[in-house]
């Protein structure tokens, strides 16, 4: 679903849906001009907000903005 707050086209896909290529392509397609994600990731995936979002975002020619829970799980 894209909605449309103060005229850009905004995309929510939660957590692990953003690691696909064909999300942010088809999100992309559907005229996403930036895509939200919220999410709680852990060790040892950190290198998905480093690494694999921003690649999600130039592939598709979209804004990405990922959001990641605070605080601790476990030890």
């Amino acid at each position: 679903m894209i909605t449309e707050p103060e005229g850009v086209k905004l995309a929510i896909p939660i957590c692990y849906d953003v690691e696909f290529p064909e999300t942010a392509r088809w999100l992309a397609l559907a005229g996403a001009e930036l895509v939200a994600c919220s999410t709680a990731i852990m060790q040892p995936y950190g290198y998905v907000p480093w690494k694999v979002v921003p690649v999600r975002a130039c592939e598709s020619q979209i804004f990405a903005a990922y959001a990641n829970r605070r605080g601790r799980e476990s030890d």
